[in-house]
């Protein structure tokens, strides 16, 4: 079932009494055959009733037939999908797609041969299954809606408000997938009318519990055609009273995930306060993957926002469910990811299970791998680059995946279709070069520039993944996903050149980014951004663009540190093409910054920026560097204010070390200088010794005293210490700032 199907109680039909009065079964030479089971000696009493027992033992044989061609096709998908690893060979394929056709042809004898002993529960099921099979395991979508037609017929007209529901969903979800050659207008605009119809239908009928689900779908489709609407429904569905509360939840978790995602993580902090509210409650029974949901998405949350001090308790709290579910023998987690949602459907005694597409036990153990790695880049500037070994791991896990997957190792028990076997390869691939990318950041924040040479191991990965997508060796399928990943290699390859002090070259990668991420971008491909969405990588309709994506806002600061070093140099001549440049990154900052945009009533237009200090210092910190227009009550209000700054100088202590030297040199109270003078001598011992960026903090603090010295007639054999200690750092970074010039 696809990712937002549900799953209804009774889907399970007895076939007894299936059967028509008056009709039997029988076998001729392997046909089935309805005949009429009225005999001509009728009226004879002997014969009337060795026509009641045959009539007796016809009926149950009716029902075995029935129920044996039932089992049949659920035996032969099931066969399909438990031998799916085969299908990496071109005989495993021929075998798995020959068990679907058995399995259609079953249920199609049923409907062909057996209609009439079929009654209306039954026949509508089993044209939900045959709609079912064609969506999701062929191409040929228009059977499918054909079937699943009949099936909405049948169960309307029978008032089988269960099966009308489920085959109205399924309809909506081959609507959606039959429309991807359209514009995304024309799609919203088609599913949306037939959503809307049926989630009044539903209310008039007092079944709120479909409304919301109907609503759900109608949520996901929007989040791939038209996003600002997505959200905003997403938003009064989390704030309605009336929608049960484990349907709340995973409307809860949506909600903080966009924030994490195109958003604001604060406004995920406080949306996962609520979503722990309800998870934790007293006699709260929710599924653990909810939990496992919950518990990543916080641990993301504080990764984000740096604080590395809730990230690590997280970091406990998931190591102690996992334990625990190793324990349990992870059975509550099944193969395909899927896990169940109960709703009390109101005034009934009986639940609707809502069936959502997330992880298997595997995946959630290399996310949680993946996340701690990212969490410990933070610390990478002490030399100990604890997240090399980390993420290490998190690979070799993936790796053994991938060899299960694709049928190079011992083959593994697996059951699920061919399509989602094809999608988990593609995830699995999707998150190595994830990785390979936080590996090649944490190599550079680790690592001494004259060590870090382009024929190194560093980027061997990303440099296959630039080849790869530059002769055209990913498949179309595999380019649709791999396309998100674009930017962020470049933004790589930009800050690597940036650091080896190859300007030109981080200045036209940096460019790229900004035009790959910029909000003036070509028309979106909805079914490219429908499959992204489908795998769980985000979809560029719904990305952040502009000044709401992280990568476009840290390009941006780079690239104006390389403009402001262009128009320093002496004897250069700036085009205007150049100016033009500059004034528009200037822009695009200040609009990032701008207080104006945290006072929006819409929480998805607060931009990510506010909930990251050490974005906001370092603005402040580049513009009094080369703007020399903020004051220092400015800037000293909006960086050290409620901030731990013992935490905030450890995770950044190259900010931190320049916030406090700008604020030395430029602030007029006695007491407030000694502060900073403290805070940035202390940060530049501690990271010199690791980091060039910190011998060049030395430098500016070696410099400045130097100059104080001076000035109140500092003895000479002092000033002269601190010459020889300057000219010491100066020639061991000598090579770097030489290829500068």
């Amino acid at each position: 079932m696809d990712a937002s199907s549900p799953r209804i109680d009774g889907t399970s039909i007895h076939i007894a009494n299936a059967v028509p009065p008056g009709q039997r079964l029988e076998v001729e030479e392997g046909i089935f055959q309805i005949q009429n089971g009225n005999g001509s000696d009728a009226g004879q009493s002997a014969a009337t009733l060795s026509a009641t027992i045959s009539s007796y033992f016809e009926t149950e044989r009716d029902d075995f037939m029935v129920n044996s061609l039932l089992q049949a096709s659920d035996t032969f998908l099931s066969y399909a999908h438990g031998s799916v690893i085969k299908t990496n060979s071109i005989d495993g394929q021929q075998e798995y797609f020959q068990m679907i056709k058995l399995s259609i042809q079953s249920l199609l004898m049923l409907v062909k041969n057996y209609r009439q002993l079929l009654n209306p529960t039954l026949e509508s099921m089993v044209y939900f299954k045959l709609a079912k099979i064609y969506f999701s395991e062929t191409e040929i979508i228009s059977r499918a809606d054909d079937y699943i037609n009949k099936a909405i017929s049948i169960s309307t007209r029978n008032n089988l408000y269960k099966i009308k529901f489920i085959s109205e969903f399924l309809a909506a979800q081959i609507i959606q997938k039959s429309t991807t050659t359209m514009t995304s207008n024309s799609t919203d605009s088609l599913l949306s009318k037939y959503l809307d119809e049926r989630m009044s239908t539903f209310k008039s009928l007092g079944l709120n519990v479909y409304v919301n689900l109907f609503q759900l779908l109608k949520i996901s489709n929007l989040m791939v055609v038209d996003h600002s609407t997505g959200l905003v429904v997403l938003q009064s569905l989390c704030n309605d009273t009336t929608v049960d509360t484990g349907v709340k939840l995973l409307c809860l978790v949506y909600q903080s995930s966009m924030h994490l995602y195109r958003g604001s993580p604060e406004q995920a902090l406080s949306i996962l306060d609520n979503v722990h509210n309800i998870l934790f409650a007293p006699d709260a029974n929710y599924s653990i993957q909810l939990k496992a949901m919950y518990y990543l998405q916080l641990h993301l949350t504080y990764i984000q926002i740096a604080n590395l001090k809730e990230s690590k308790k997280v970091m406990q709290e998931i190591s102690k469910l996992l334990l625990s579910e190793q324990e349990n023998g992870w059975q509550s987690w099944k193969e395909d990811g899927y896990f169940e949602i109960l709703q009390s459907i109101e005034g009934v005694s009986t639940t609707v299970p809502y069936q959502v597409s997330w992880m298997n036990s595997d995946e959630f153990v290399i996310m949680f791998y993946f996340l701690s790695g990212v969490n410990m880049i933070y610390e990478a500037h002490n030399g100990k680059n604890k997240s090399m070994r980390v993420f290490k791991k998190c690979l070799d896990i993936i790796e053994k995946q991938l060899q299960q997957l694709t049928g190079m190792s011992v083959l593994s028990e697996r059951n699920f279709s061919i399509k989602d076997l094809t999608k988990k390869k593609i995830k699995l691939r999707y998150l190595q070069y994830s990785i390979n990318y936080y590996q090649v950041l944490s190599n550079i924040s680790s690592t001494p520039s004259s060590e870090l040479q382009p024929s190194s191991n560093w980027s061997h990965e990303l440099d296959d993944f630039l080849s790869k997508l530059k002769s055209n060796k990913f498949s179309s399928e595999e380019l649709h996903y791999f396309q998100q990943f674009i930017p962020n290699v470049y933004y790589l390859f930009a800050i690597y050149n940036q650091f080896q002090g190859k300007l030109a070259t981080a200045k036209q990668y940096f460019i790229k980014v900004l035009e790959l991420k910029s909000e003036r971008r070509s028309k979106q491909n909805f079914k490219i951004s429908l499959a992204q969405f489908e795998l769980g990588i985000g979809c560029n309709s719904l990305e952040g663009v502009g000044i709401f994506s992280e990568v476009y806002v840290y390009s941006l600061k780079h690239l104006l540190i390389i403009l402001e070093y262009e128009v320093s140099l002496k004897d250069s001549i700036i085009d205007e093409e150049t100016h033009k440049l500059r004034n528009y990154v200037y822009g695009e900052l200040a609009s990032a910054f701008s207080d104006q945009i945290s006072t929006t009533s819409n929480s998805f237009n607060i931009n990510f920026v506010k909930s990251l200090p050490h974005l906001q210092i370092l603005y402040q910190v580049i513009l009094s560097i080369y703007k020399q227009t903020t004051s220092m009550g400015t800037f000293e209000s909006c960086n050290f204010q409620n901030i731990d700054w013992e935490s905030f100088s450890r995770n950044f202590p190259i900010i931190g070390g320049l916030a406090s030297y700008i604020s030395w040199v430029n602030s007029s109270d006695i007491d407030r200088r000694n502060k900073y003078y403290t805070n940035f001598h202390d940060i530049t011992n501690k990271v010199s010794e690791t980091s060039i960026d910190g011998k060049i903090l030395k430098i500016f603090l070696l410099r400045s005293m130097i100059e104080k010295s001076r000035s109140i007639g500092e003895e000479i054999e002092k000033i002269s210490l601190l010459e020889l200690q300057l000219a010491s750092l100066v020639q061991q970074i000598q090579s770097r700032l030489e290829s500068h010039q």
